[in-house]
């Protein structure tokens, strides 16, 4: 998506989430430093950024951002080779990005079959529209079950497009939610700008599973098993257990494991303590045509055993089981800031994007 040309163009990249703005800079650009200039011009509507290029001593200002608005502009004052190898930093980290958001949507889409298989005729359906995925469930369900991923990844989208996915959620009597990642095309967030307010974001984390290294086992009281067939009406129960507190009806986080337990692409695991199963989590085995990822989800712990290391334990098992299978990046979503996100961080997960959630208004 980022782009250099001559020194006497600008050049924008759309972030759409300012107060994450060094973060999307040091992960597209993760062979430079980026810091801030803390220096704005005399209109106070831009504020400066520098990038440290690790072979000079000097800073090079390369970008401002109006304070008004969510774009860089980009100063090319620096020499062409420089600019080169920054824009092929930038296409690698757009591509694994893009894989990694192709893989949620195909999560997702799959998430929705196993429960349309599970429950025909009961309101379950995907809309495949513009390169996105819409998942509908029964209206009671609410955003979890009733999304859509991925728009405007593959290119320009149009407002035709838009209103085919409107339609889609009318039909089944739900208010559309559109997730955007912050390197989808600019169509997709100019459509928005009216009639949509945004209502929540989340982080997409990622580890390279060639860097993992599980820590060495020191007597740990939590013991981690993949679950069989056999036990998939324990797993379903143990995941509602979890889950509870955090308020969501119990219908809907019996489908959501249900869901898990049909797929054939997912494993299940569980997490005893003393014996009793205390947490829950799956791993989808998704392959793209650039890599092989598996996305971690439905992690579930009960309250009286939070603080003791399950989800941790349940991180660093699947992460193995990943990797002695082949494949090549782990991705896992969490809100921004969350203890989720902060498990995630401490077994080795770097997070890589952000996603934010447009609701149409009523």
């Amino acid at each position: 998506m980022t782009s250099f040309k001559n020194q006497e163009s600008h050049h924008l990249v759309h972030t759409h989430r300012p107060v994450s703005l060094f973060a999307f800079l040091s992960r597209t650009y993760p062979v430079f430093r980026v810091v801030p200039v803390h220096r704005c011009n005399p209109s106070n509507s831009y504020q400066d950024f520098s990038v440290i290029l690790p072979s000079h001593e000097s800073s090079t200002r390369i970008a401002s951002r109006s304070a008004s608005s969510s774009q860089l502009c980009f100063d090319c004052q620096i020499n062409i080779p420089i600019v080169l190898e920054m824009s092929s930093s930038a296409e690698l980290a757009t591509t694994m990005n893009h894989n990694i958001a192709r893989a949620q949507s195909i999560h997702r889409e799959r998430q929705l079959l196993a429960l349309q298989t599970l429950y025909p005729g009961q309101g379950y359906s995907v809309e495949n529209i513009a390169g996105s995925t819409t998942i509908l469930s029964p209206s009671e369900f609410g955003r979890k079950l009733n999304h859509t991923y991925g728009f405007a990844l593959d290119g320009k989208v149009t407002i035709e497009d838009l209103r085919k996915i409107e339609a889609a959620y009318e039909r089944n009597g739900n208010i559309p939610e559109v997730d955007m990642c912050e390197f989808a095309d600019k169509s997709g967030f100019d459509l928005f700008s009216n009639h949509y307010t945004i209502t929540g974001s989340q982080c997409e984390y990622r580890l390279f599973l060639a860097d993992f290294q599980p820590p060495p086992t020191s007597g740990d009281t939590i013991e981690i098993d993949i679950v069989g067939p056999e036990d998939h009406n324990a797993f379903v129960q143990a995941s509602i257990d979890g889950f509870r507190s955090g308020g969501r009806p119990d219908e809907l986080l019996k489908v959501c494991a249900e869901s898990a337990a049909s797929r054939s692409d997912t494993i299940l695991f569980s997490a005893s303590i003393a014996g009793e199963i205390v947490g829950t989590a799956a791993m989808a085995m998704i392959e793209t045509p650039d890599n092989k990822i598996v996305v971690l989800y439905c992690d579930s712990c009960l309250p009286s055993a939070r603080g003791k290391g399950v989800h941790k334990a349940l991180l660093l098992e699947r992460l193995r089981v990943a990797r002695d299978r082949g494949f090549d990046l782990a991705s896992a979503t969490a809100r921004e800031g969350s203890i989720s996100g902060r498990n995630m961080e401490k077994v080795g997960f770097k997070m890589t994007y952000f996603c934010t959630t447009y609701t149409k208004e009523h």
